[in-house]
């Protein structure tokens, strides 16, 4: 601040902001004054003060965010000047609720389902539009911050745009959310000349056209039954991979072809691998819950910290981009080492250097990512091959056993123990790495159930300890002490526990669990990571 005059005081100035968004989001106000963050605690409301020391205008950004369900409300811009700062009087900001529409292009007989999240327990009108149609329909979210609106259509088909603006008990009203488009196409008419989709099938039963598909049938299900087999081998190409980049890195480390490990971390472009300048990296201690210290990136993305013996986590914060990085990473990406996505860190000594490699990831990606929905067919294929890995492998090599004794040669020789080598990579990998993550699915399906809440509680004061959102995989995590739980699963359309629980032999060993107390007995255990079925509810 200036130095004042001889005699004279300068009078701090308090703007107080009070808001509401989505619970347990990371909530900021910045502008060029100072960057004040928060929490918001598990009824949405976050409280932020700004001080000032001059009464300028000062246009000041308000931005919420929700890193593990990928929930970003619209940011909301406020004019701070001598008339907004009337005796400290708080400024009240309901943020943007987000919208999602299940299909966007449908036919006119088809039903509109539209979700998405805002504060808990505040009023979503839905605004439906175009040149000659107006719908407006209000829906109100769950204690949770989540909406769904599910209704018959009854427009006309045509281009339409979708937004939704939020309202709360005590009056305030947030701005519009992003316009979402919807098109309406009118259902085929039979007997217009036009083909359906059935009568083309129809047509393939004719026995002149059946033995020629069902000969391709053949061929495609013997090529894709080979690609499935290498595809056994095939996640775990890019980790050996990483493992030789890795080895030969230390390698010219210790003969002095490149120099040792930097004395500080670069954050770094997930995309491009371009250092990024001017990101603000905050360290936090994780039993204080306080931030320790924050550093700002140079133009080589460089950044360190000295710090004491404890534990502590590193949060990157840059316009345009996001924290932790989108992707899988291994010990390895491209020339950098030692990768960081948010992970507690354990520092045993002090005057410890922190100097983690941190990656980053553009904001435009994750547009992206959230409104094509290839994004997520993907991601369940990945699931899908993630089961089956293990079993292919195994068969590969039973396969490759078999062509071995029978045919000989040097390449069939090769190929077998490449396989078994590989088996045994995995089961070594498999015993070594326990998973630190539990799985919420359906009894039925087999399916991850993402969006589930997870409360772990403590059962002898019966209080809640901490409560998790199962992510797009149906997957949570608890970190614990050792002592007795119980674990809790809420989703809309879903009970807990299952049905099956009923039917179990109380002396007999089981794998799924039913609402039971268990104990952590020691600190290797301290990974909630039991795998919980869900039954879809009858009305569902």
């Amino acid at each position: 601040p200036p130095t004042p005059p001889a005699g004279q005081e300068i009078t701090p100035y308090y703007v107080p902001i009070i808001g509401w968004t989505f619970p347990n989001s990371f909530s900021e106000a910045s502008n060029d004054i100072e960057t004040k963050n928060t929490y918001s605690d598990l009824d949405g409301k976050f409280e932020l003060v700004l001080e000032f020391t001059r009464l300028e205008d000062f246009l000041t950004n308000i931005s919420a965010y929700y890193d593990d369900l990928g929930i970003y409300p619209g940011n909301v811009e406020i004019l701070i000047n001598e008339e907004t700062i009337k005796s400290g009087q708080p400024i009240y900001v309901l943020m943007p609720p987000t919208v999602k529409l299940a299909e966007n292009n449908i036919l006119e007989t088809d039903s509109i389902n539209i979700n998405g999240t805002a504060a808990p327990n505040v009023n979503i009108n839905i605004y439906i539009y175009n040149d000659s149609q107006f719908r407006i329909y209000q829906v109100t979210t769950d204690n949770f911050g989540f909406w769904e609106l599910n209704l018959q259509n009854d427009l006309p088909p045509g281009e339409y745009s979708i937004y939704a603006v939020a309202d709360n008990i005590y009056g305030f009203i947030s701005l519009p959310s992003s316009v979402y488009n919807l098109t309406i196409n009118p259902r085929p008419i039979i007997g217009t000349g036009e083909a359906l989709p059935g009568d083309k099938i129809r047509r393939y039963f004719d026995q002149d056209q059946l033995v020629p598909i069902v000969s391709r049938i053949e061929q495609l299900a013997y090529w894709s039954a080979i690609g499935l087999i290498a595809f056994s081998l095939f996640g775990l190409i890019f980790e050996i991979f990483s493992l030789i980049l890795l080895g030969l890195n230390q390698i010219a480390t210790w003969l002095g072809i490149i120099p040792a490990r930097d004395p500080w971390g670069v954050v770094y472009n997930s995309d491009t691998k371009k250092p990024v300048d001017l990101a603000i990296v905050r360290l936090y201690n994780t039993e204080t819950k306080k931030q320790v210290e924050s550093k700002v990136t140079d133009k080589n993305g460089r950044y360190g910290f000295l710090v004491k013996k404890g534990k502590y986590i590193i949060k990157v914060a840059k316009h345009d981009f996001r924290f932790p990085a989108l992707g899988s990473y291994g010990l390895y990406d491209g020339r950098y080492t030692n990768i960081y996505l948010g992970e507690e860190i354990t520092v045993h000594q002090d005057n410890e250097i922190i100097n983690l490699n941190i990656p980053i990831t553009p904001k435009e990606t994750i547009k992206q990512a959230l409104t094509k929905k290839g994004t997520y067919n993907l991601r369940r294929l990945q699931y899908y091959l993630g089961v089956v890995s293990f079993p292919l492998l195994s068969l590969g090599f039973v396969i490759s056993i078999a062509i071995a004794l029978l045919h000989g040669g040097f390449v069939n020789y090769f190929i077998m123990l490449v396989y078994f080598g590989a088996l045994v990579y995995k089961i070594y990998k498999m015993s070594i790495q326990p998973k630190p993550w539990g799985l919420i699915y359906d009894s039925k399906t087999g399916l991850p159930i993402s969006m589930a809440i997870v409360k772990i509680i403590d059962p002898e004061y019966d209080r809640i300890m901490e409560t998790k959102l199962t992510d797009p995989d149906g997957r949570f995590a608890f970190l614990v002490v050792p002592g007795k739980y119980i674990v809790q699963v809420e989703k809309t359309g879903y009970q807990f526990p299952t049905n099956a629980c009923v039917l179990i032999n109380k002396k007999k060993k089981f794998d799924w669990y039913c609402g039971q107390v268990f104990e952590i007995k020691s600190e290797k255990e301290a990974y909630i990571n039991i795998d919980i079925p869900l039954d879809r509810a009858a009305n569902a």
